[in-house]
């Protein structure tokens, strides 16, 4: 069998079923493998990779996998209403009175609030239902976040599980009731070869574009991407006293966009929550949040890069006014203010220039930056991020 599969394609199951980039895909094999391969060292395994020294399960035959629960409650707005709620795994262990929450990311980013709504005190309430406790019994619940390279939910509760883990100390050499066993061994192929990718080096003489096109079977361009761009990222770190932050953004219809965004303590400045708190109006009329803005949307030739001079914390032009028409004219003054100067350091750059958005300040692109050798790209990068980092310095240090 195994012969005359590899004969057919070089592709695994789920590039031929067109799934490999479908999470609920895998996560449903995971749990139905759980729940029906009847393979006690899997369900073992798979146990251990949950347990920790306050948690522990001790009996996995005593388990259950539930996938996609439907639960409602009191939602994060506020408003009263109610919220339905799926988790995309629910293991439970009725006689131990224990719960595990895992929520699978491996092939998308969190909703506004998902892992803080699925974490709430009214969540833990209803999973007490399900066991039907009655009170008599303390049930324990813990929380994983899935994803491809261990990032962290939004909720504190919620621990984060490197997918490559847990299907290579779970799945390997197993062997499973069919089906299940040339899914697993599929599933191990990509985890080993996504752990593979993580470990190895960025080779400096090819382009993001190739590097992608080498790894797009099954891994995201955000994937790729954060990847490609840890070695800069360790630079800024170690190079500049700054906060650097990473985005995933898509408008409908439109190709993801992916962001990198740097700032300073220095460069961000009256956080406009405290006006809300009574504050007198002097202390906010300066509020601003300067920052470098790195832009690339998936699948374009050119990436961008500008600085970025907005309200702290961000409000479109519209929205800002309605909310602080006080301060807004006084905003608009100081951003003039400093725009001026920007634009007289700007004229000596080698990399900038004037910018005339309601946003950016200044700007540049990276021409072809899907085909540029990434040693090139990243001495292009920093030498652009250098000289806009002191053009924002210089003028910061002429309003003292």
């Amino acid at each position: 069998m195994d012969q005359s599969y590899n004969n057919i394609s070089d592709k695994d199951v789920f590039e031929i079923l067109g799934i490999s980039s479908k999470e609920d895909y895998f996560t449903n094999l995971l749990a139905e493998t759980f729940n029906l391969s009847g393979n006690q060292e899997f369900r073992d395994r798979f146990c251990n990779m949950l347990s920790n020294d306050s948690f522990k399960i001790f009996n996995s035959a005593d388990c259950r996998i539930h996938t996609r629960s439907v639960f409602y409650i009191d939602n994060i707005y506020g408003n009263g209403n109610r919220s339905k709620v799926l988790p995309d795994m629910i293991l439970i262990s009725s006689s131990q009175y224990k719960v595990v929450v895992i929520e699978n990311k491996i092939f998308s980013d969190e909703g506004y609030k998902q892992t803080i709504a699925y974490s709430s005190p009214m969540l833990r309430s209803e999973l007490n239902k399900l066991l039907e406790t009655d009170g008599k019994n303390e049930v324990q619940v813990e929380f994983y976040y899935m994803t491809l390279l261990g990032e962290k939910a939004n909720s504190e509760n919620f621990k984060p599980l490197k997918w490559t883990n847990f299907i290579i100390k779970t799945c390997s050499n197993i062997i499973f009731k069919s089906p299940f066993d040339i899914l697993t061994k599929d599933l191990l192929s990509r985890a080993n070869e996504l752990k593979d990718f993580i470990n190895a080096p960025i080779d400096l003489n090819k382009s993001f574009s190739d590097y992608y096109n080498q790894h797009k079977r099954w891994i995201e361009p955000k994937t790729a991407y954060m990847k490609y761009f840890d070695p800069i990222f360790t630079d800024i770190y170690s190079k500049y006293n700054g906060k650097v932050e990473t985005f995933v953004t898509k408008a409908k219809g439109r190709t993801p966009q992916l962001l990198i965004l740097f700032s300073t303590n220095d460069w961000r400045r009256n956080d406009l929550e405290g006006y809300k708190n009574g504050n007198p109006i002097e202390l906010f009329e300066n509020t601003r949040n300067i920052h470098l803005e790195f832009t690339w949307h998936v699948g374009m030739a050119d990436a961008s890069f500008m600085i970025h001079y907005e309200t702290n914390p961000y409000y479109s032009y519209k929205k800002f006014k309605q909310l602080y028409p006080e301060v807004e004219p006084l905003y608009k003054k100081h951003r003039e203010s400093f725009k001026k100067d920007i634009k007289q350091v700007v004229t000596f750059s080698r990399y900038w220039k004037e910018a005339n958005t309601v946003l950016a300040l200044a700007k540049t692109s990276c021409k072809g930056f899907m085909n540029l050798p990434f040693n090139d790209f990243q001495k292009w990068f920093f030498n652009a991020f250098d000289e806009a980092y002191h053009m924002i310095d210089k003028v910061i240090e002429s309003e003292i």
